[in-house]
């Protein structure tokens, strides 16, 4: 055991390490070279120079920085998104993403509670600064551009067009609807010779 003690630091030395480690960086955030700066009062970079997002959630805007991995290359970055649960505006620069959880809040808040979009971003801007709803920034558009495309992909999905070559663009008529147990088809819950029920 003794030995042991010998090769490696002992504690003095180690924490008078972290306690470098830790002025290091800290001089690296104080650093003028490094200050994020800022546009309508929020940081564009952080203190390592990783771009801030827009992020609209359920429960308001957030800005955050995003940190993607390059293993795959730069241009997987719609997809890892994707892969998150996040939808961005613009598939050439992310700067704003929305949440599938805001989307299909608003989908069901649309269908249930007849609210507008325009109606159901206000909200957002009033449940991220209640006090100064002018200053959280516009995106009702994007709102809206943004929920037909969810509510596209989502009937996408529910045909299964993630496993047919299929061009999705060009859906045949009727390869989209939901299949309905309850409603009348031949073969399935009607008998071969309904037409000749005389109580059909």
């Amino acid at each position: 055991m003794d030995d042991d003690d010998e090769d490696g630091p002992s504690d003095a030395e180690a924490e008078i390490n972290e306690v470098d480690a830790g002025s290091h960086f800290l001089h690296y955030m104080e650093n003028s070279a490094h200050v994020p700066s800022r546009i309508d009062g929020h940081p564009t970079t952080d203190a390592l120079n990783n771009n801030y997002i827009r992020v609209i959630h359920t429960n308001g805007v957030h800005h955050i920085a995003l940190l993607n991995c390059a293993c795959q290359g730069n241009t997987q970055i719609i997809k890892d998104l994707m892969y998150a649960g996040f939808l961005p505006t613009s598939f050439k620069r992310v700067r704003t993403v929305f949440t599938t959880a805001v989307l299909d809040l608003f989908c069901y808040s649309n269908l249930e509670l007849n609210a507008s979009a325009y109606q159901f971003f206000q909200l957002l801007r009033r449940m991220t600064k209640p006090l100064a709803l002018a200053e959280v920034i516009n995106f009702y558009h994007e709102l809206r551009r943004l929920s037909r495309m969810w509510r596209w992909m989502k009937k996408l999905k529910w045909a299964g067009f993630g496993h047919k070559n299929a061009d999705p663009m060009k859906p045949a008529p009727g390869e989209l609807a939901v299949f309905c147990p309850a409603c009348p088809q031949a073969g399935v819950n009607l008998p071969d010779d309904w037409l000749q029920d005389p109580n059909r």
